[in-house]
């Protein structure tokens, strides 16, 4: 759709988001736009840095108390969260801010925020149902997002000079999976909050600890073909 078709000299956007999902490529040109807004006010990234952490606690609670009115303004926010991160790395690099320290508290944030979400999803969820099965979807779930990423700073600490993306893009059928049905934040918020959205995290947690292992295996399928050649 070349309506959300990012260019390569928007200084909002990063190399990554030029061939992602379209989820990712809508957020980045929204966040781009707040950002050029914002880019000559007193806000700084770390000030959205910070207003972020905020939040991690704020929908974490609201997830914990699991109601249908809670479980609404825990998902509506996740979705704003979402768009406040796009934005924060858009205005880091539209100010010429963006940092290796500013990008690794930032996957700090994301991994902290994440993991707190969905222990208080599944506390909640144990509260109301007293099933303990839950917690092993939750572990199932924050397990698969990090030992994603785990995998993958692995392949690329092997190949330094391979450049993952033009990888995917020889693939087409693996590429085009990967890049927009990545087990990651860009594929978890909006499971999350539609799922929150119908008072059903119980089911969130369930097809996202299903899901985010049989992306695992695909991923590592293809990266170990891909380390093999």
């Amino acid at each position: 759709m070349k309506l959300f078709k990012l260019s390569p000299n928007e200084p909002g956007n990063k190399a990554e988001d030029l061939n992602a999902g379209l989820y990712r490529r809508v957020n980045r040109k929204i966040a781009n736009k707040i950002a050029n807004i914002l880019k000559n006010t007193f806000i700084t990234p770390n000030h959205l840095t910070l207003l972020l952490f905020l939040l991690n606690f704020i929908i974490a609670y609201f997830f914990f108390r699991y109601t249908k009115t809670y479980n609404i303004v825990a998902g509506i926010l996740l979705l704003i969260y979402y768009l406040i991160d796009q934005i924060n790395g858009s205005l880091a690099r539209i100010q010429n801010k963006a940092s290796d320290l500013g990008t690794w508290y930032d996957h700090i944030n994301d991994a902290f925020g994440l993991t707190l979400i969905l222990i208080a999803i599944a506390i909640g969820v144990f509260h109301s149902t007293k099933d303990y099965r839950i917690f092993i979807f939750a572990f199932a779930s924050l397990s698969a997002y990090l030992f994603k990423d785990i995998m993958l700073n692995l392949y690329k600490t092997l190949r330094p000079n391979q450049n993952t993306t033009e990888s995917l893009k020889k693939n087409k059928l693996i590429g085009m999976f990967i890049r927009n049905f990545s087990y990651d934040g860009v594929f978890i918020v909006p499971i999350l909050s539609i799922l929150s959205f119908l008072n059903q995290t119980n089911i969130a947690l369930v097809f996202l600890a299903v899901y985010g292992w049989i992306f695992i295996i695909i991923q590592y399928v293809y990266l170990a073909e891909k380390l093999r050649e």
